[in-house]
């Protein structure tokens, strides 16, 4: 299955995508803008049950800050500040 196109014409199974690779690698970016995105289409509790499933979980910068619960940012106007998540961390300690 084909899922990282961001020019599809359809929207594709996510959770499918999601559960189906060995690596999902998220590059940078805003994560403050990332993480609302990922709310809106429910995908912190997919990105879990792919971790809990163990799909290696990646990134740099935002692709890594992402994955835990706080961390420090630049995503508000430039400067760095802390980001909490409002949900829980997707990722936790084995």
């Amino acid at each position: 299955m084909v899922c990282n196109s961001a020019y599809e014409a359809s929207t594709p199974d996510l959770r499918a995508c999601l559960l189906s690779p060995d690596v999902i690698y998220v590059g940078g970016g805003n994560t403050k803008s990332m993480l609302g995105v990922w709310r809106e289409w429910g995908l912190p509790e997919v990105l879990r049950e792919s971790w809990a499933a163990g799909v290696v979980l990646a990134g740099v910068s935002a692709g890594a800050l992402c994955w835990f619960e706080q961390g420090l940012t630049d995503s508000f106007d430039g400067d760095l500040r802390p980001l909490q998540r409002e949900s829980p961390r997707i990722v936790s300690a084995r």
